[in-house]
């Protein structure tokens, strides 16, 4: 056995009395006499024997050693239940003992009787016998046990001896098969009369052993129920206190979130108001200092820089105005001749400008409007293939599932029907070797089982038709929740579609505007034309939204312009579009 099963079974032992520990012995001891099976319902039904020959009710609340030989008996089943017993009994420091002090002699002197008979043994004597050893205890007890159940046994065969022989007689119509000669049998009445005493027997054995079982059935549903109970409280008391546990802990944290908030804001508030104290205590100290020790000295220094600040500051001030006269000459005079071009090169390159962005706008659009298309198809093509599959697999699965429905049904009615057909032949059969048919004591109970067994078949059908009719209704249900998920699926895709579309168009629309509002302003800053054609070139390229290898002076053309002003008006309305 494992060692913490052990120690369970031993802790658990402790507590029992003397009494219940005997108890539990002459349950192993009945279940080995009567060669009964190792199961729970053969030891529940030995221990409660057992309980109602000492007159105690075995499947009281408060009795756990039923369970607790039935948890020793299922447990490891290749180790025999007397070792594992005198195996807890001895790690318990258990004494297995009896009162029967007459016992104890015979056993003593049975002992002393076969004592000779071991010394021919090695090693084994009278005198190396400890009558205190536990083994040799847990041994005489055995013995002891072993002779009072024969001695129950024998007692209750005398008791029921007595019954049964007032009701039989000496049988009569013995054949003596020497001589040949018949004597005279028994008459009809004492026949009849010792039928009547054979099934009033039986009808008692067979009442005794059905209130038995009842007794025993009952005693463990009423065990389950009480330990039910027992573990849905203890659940539930666990539940309330963890509950209780965790609401208690959440007002905790908060409590020492607060504190420890309130204990770092105040130390904080503490900390800048020392280092402000001190910064204007330095302050004070410094300008004690300095007023002091410097004030005349400055005074001095400052008077005589100002006067030098004053002499420079006159200076500069006649350059600077000789300066400025001169380069603002100059420049008027340039002002005044690229005023007379500005006017020219402003229109010709605000009509450039605005035609390039149509241009674009315009193979935007049309580039995004046949990217869309294609992609429409695209998924319009991928949805078909995916409904045509989904369809197939849907109608593949319903079949198959349908099959094997109405498959497993034919084999399960033909089974049904075949195991019938022997039963019915076996029955007949039987009836026939057995009793006869042709009585009119058995015609009637034949056809009355006829009658029932139609009814049964009848009730059978109908209980097989509610069954079929239950998985078809259950398979349309689920046909139509599958449908409708996919309905639902269909039209959230639409939607999502449709709104990335939309924020797709939108985000463009914005760019667009931004780079247009973008442009305006540079074309507002930037109000000087440069005077060389080249340099004009240099700008118009460097501000055009076109690619870098369009050449500026093709955008200028002649026709360039009037080719693009014909459609004017209808490309900005499509661009503000």
């Amino acid at each position: 056995m494992q060692p913490h099963v052990l120690d369970i079974l031993v802790e658990r032992v402790k507590g029992y009395s003397q009494e219940q520990i005997t108890r539990l012995y002459r349950t192993l001891l009945a279940l080995h006499e009567e060669h009964l099976a190792l199961n729970a319902d053969n030891i529940t039904k030995a221990y409660l024997r057992i309980c109602s020959e000492d007159g105690f009710q075995g499947d009281g609340e408060d009795d756990t050693c039923g369970m607790w030989i039935r948890c020793l008996i299922l447990m490891d089943n290749h180790i025999p239940p007397h070792k594992k017993f005198f195996e807890v009994l001895e790690k318990a420091h258990i004494q297995l003992v009896t009162d029967d002090s007459e016992a104890d002699e015979t056993e003593a002197e049975k002992s002393h009787d076969n004592a000779d008979n071991h010394e021919k043994r090695e090693g084994d004597t009278i005198e190396s016998v400890d009558e205190q050893d536990p083994r040799w205890l847990q041994a005489v007890a055995l013995d002891h046990f072993r002779l009072k159940s024969q001695a129950l046994s024998l007692w209750r065969e005398t008791i029921k001896q007595p019954f049964v022989d007032a009701h039989i007689e000496e049988p009569r119509g013995i054949v003596d098969r020497g001589n040949g000669k018949v004597e005279e049998g028994y008459d009809d009445e004492q026949i009849a009369e010792l039928e009547a005493v054979a099934d009033e027997f039986r009808d008692r054995t067979l009442k005794q052993k059905a209130l038995s079982h009842w007794r025993v059935v009952t005693a463990e549903y009423q065990e389950q129920e009480r330990k039910a109970d027992s573990f849905r409280r203890k659940k539930d008391t666990e539940n309330v206190l963890g509950k209780w546990v965790l609401a208690e802990r959440e007002v905790v944290l908060v409590q020492v979130r607060m504190a420890n908030a309130g204990k770092k804001a105040l130390d904080s508030w503490r900390r800048q108001t020392r280092e402000l104290q001190q910064q204007e205590r330095m302050a004070d100290v410094a300008a004690e200092y300095f007023a002091g020790k410097h004030v005349f000295h400055v005074m001095r220094e400052k008077a005589l820089e100002r006067l030098e600040q004053q002499c420079e500051e006159e200076e500069f001030n006649r350059t600077r105005q000789r300066y400025l006269a001169q380069k603002y000459t100059s420049i008027w005079l340039d002002r005044v001749e690229q005023r007379a071009k500005q006017g020219q090169y402003q229109s010709a390159y605000k009509t450039m400008r605005r035609k390039v962005k149509m241009n674009l706008a315009r193979d935007a659009l049309r580039t995004w409007h046949s990217q869309t298309m294609e992609e429409k198809v695209k998924l319009g093509e991928l949805e078909r293939i995916a409904d045509e599959f989904r369809q197939r697999k849907d109608r593949e699965a319903a079949q198959r599932v349908a099959l094997g429905a109405i498959q497993t049904m034919y084999e399960q009615g033909m089974d049904g029907k075949r195991l019938e057909q022997h039963a019915d032949n076996h029955y007949l059969r039987t009836l026939t070797n057995r009793f006869g048919l042709w009585d009119s004591k058995w015609r009637t109970p034949a056809m009355d089982y006829k009658e029932h067994e139609s009814t049964a078949d009848k009730y059978r059908e109908l209980k097989d038709l509610e069954f079929a009719g239950n998985k078809l209704r259950n398979w349309k249900t689920q046909a139509w929740r599958h449908q409708r998920m996919e309905q639902d699926a269909d039209v959230l895709r639409q939607r999502h579609d449709k709104r990335r579309a939309t924020g797709i168009f939108q985000r463009w629309r914005q760019a667009a505007t931004d780079h247009r509002n973008n442009v305006e302003a540079r074309e507002d800053r930037e109000r000087l034309v440069p005077a060389t054609p080249a340099a004009r070139r240099t700008l118009l390229v460097a501000a055009s939204t076109t690619p870098a290898y369009t050449p500026a002076p093709g955008l200028l053309s002649a026709g360039y312009i009037e080719e693009e002003t014909e459609g004017d008006g209808e490309g900005e309305s499509d661009y503000d579009e």
